[in-house]
């Protein structure tokens, strides 16, 4: 089961709860990236900073041997996959024989979360309204991409944490059931 949605939906938060509710293991694409950056380069970065640091390229590199490594375990893992993965068609490819749950949260929740630790580098300014109005475009395009490849969706607008684990296995359940 991969969580896939844009940036800050609250796919690593959800994925762990998940993962435990049905005694599967968690994992998450990022900190992957982030143990395959550290063993080829020798220390730990953050997400932001391999992106900001190497470029998206590398990111993507990385993002896609970390789904590929996500793919070939055999322990049926729930998996929080990176907001961008909608860009990265060889990673999505890699995760495509999973269930693909697409959580879905209001531009205006999901900008308020992007900028609240500062712009991005995938927004590429230090100006806070092109950065909205960059992520707004971003935010339709993703949106549009993730309801082509998901197999469910299921949106969070306004729940809390608990909320959504338990809107997100309401639907993975009522999926299951309709197989």
């Amino acid at each position: 089961m991969y969580l896939i949605g844009l940036k800050h939906t609250g796919k690593s938060s959800i994925a762990p709860a998940l993962a435990a509710r049905y005694g599967r293991p968690h994992l998450d694409t990022d900190a992957i990236v982030q143990e395959l950056d550290r063993a080829a380069e020798g220390s730990l970065r953050t997400v932001r900073d391999i992106y900001r640091d190497d470029g998206s390229e590398r990111f993507r590199q990385l993002e896609r041997a970390a789904c590929r490594l996500t793919a070939e375990r055999t322990d049926n893992p729930v998996v929080a996959t990176g907001g961008g993965i909608c860009d990265n068609p060889e990673a999505l490819d890699a995760i495509s024989n999973g269930l693909l749950v697409h959580l879905v949260d209001t531009y205006e929740t999901l900008v308020e979360r992007v900028l609240w630790r500062g712009i991005p580098a995938f927004l590429d300014t230090n100006d806070e309204r092109i950065a909205r109005e960059r992520f707004h475009t971003l935010y339709e395009r993703r949106l549009a991409q993730y309801e082509r490849i998901a197999h469910i969706t299921v949106r969070l607008d306004g729940l809390s944490v608990n909320a959504a684990i338990e809107a997100v296995a309401a639907a993975v359940e009522e999926h299951n059931r309709g197989r």
